[in-house]
């Protein structure tokens, strides 16, 4: 009898692996490679500092959607960040957005669970994308003679987070 509750418990181990979305990734990365990552829009604003911003001097947003034609998987992120910054007289708020399309090849003959595909165009798209947020962050807020900001690497596990609570991009 034992055996048997030892048997369903590895059989749950596996299902709640299966649903994991970082062992998703891991069953789509082998047979993915990517092609291609650009820069679709970008664009900042600065604005007096609005009463509502008292409370949070910092927010980030980020929307992803992703679409499958052929043998190509194309993820878009659209990353947000808006702070308020310091400045002597009035305190201002900055706005800056980019959107990147990262476009990935998959493997000729390849058999991906079109549920891993989309774990892996949320999670590693994103993973994959944070580099080049980072630069644009950091150079337009330099352009902007604003306060340097070094934005911190992205850890595996907060984009898998980030990932899962991130909204859906319009297409």
């Amino acid at each position: 009898m034992a055996k048997k509750q030892s048997s369903a418990s590895h059989s749950d181990t596996i299902a709640a692996r299966a649903s994991d979305p970082l062992s998703l990734v891991r069953q789509a990365t082998p047979h993915l490679k990517i092609d291609r990552v650009q820069l679709l829009q970008g664009a900042f604003e600065v604005t007096g500092r609005s009463e509502d911003r008292s409370k949070e001097p910092v927010r980030t947003g980020l929307l992803i959607n992703h679409s499958r034609e052929d043998r190509q998987l194309t993820s878009r992120i659209k990353f947000v960040f808006d702070a308020v910054v310091p400045r002597k007289g009035e305190d201002r708020v900055v706005v800056v957005t980019a959107t990147f399309e990262l476009l990935y090849e998959l493997k000729e003959g390849a058999e991906v669970s079109e549920e891993a595909l989309g774990h892996f165009a949320r999670i590693n798209a994103l993973y994959n994308g944070w580099p080049y947020w980072r630069e644009f962050l950091q150079n337009t807020l330099a352009r902007l003679d604003l306060p340097q900001l070094t934005v911190p690497l992205l850890r595996v596990q907060q984009a898998v987070a980030w990932a899962q609570e991130a909204e859906t991009l319009e297409a």
